[in-house]
């Protein structure tokens, strides 16, 4: 679940159903099948789950290596100002480096 809660905050949005790890597709088809519910209600239900039981953290972290991808150069410091999905990674980058200097 913490990596499907990175990779969501990384692409700022839900993810599909090729993007969730290969054993929680095994488990969702295996245990619901496609009989009884559609991929879609399995991916709504998921994607619930995934924000629900993330920690924070992660979720930031995930935001934060979206906007180091757009960052031309990834080795210079994230700007205070910095946004990406709407979400404020910079002060977060910065309280991150206050709190573990």
């Amino acid at each position: 679940m913490q990596k499907a809660a990175v990779d969501r905050a990384k692409r700022g949005q839900s993810l599909g159903w090729e993007d969730l790890p290969s054993l929680l597709q095994d488990t969702l088809v295996d245990g619901f099948g496609p009989e009884k519910v559609s991929k879609n209600w399995l991916l709504k239900a998921v994607d619930e789950a995934i924000l629900n039981a993330a920690d924070s953290w992660d979720l930031m972290y995930g935001h934060f290596l979206a906007f180091r991808e757009t960052m031309e150069d990834p080795t210079k410091p994230v700007p205070l100002g910095a946004e990406i999905h709407g979400v404020e990674v910079g002060k977060w980058v910065a309280r991150q480096f206050l709190a573990w200097r």
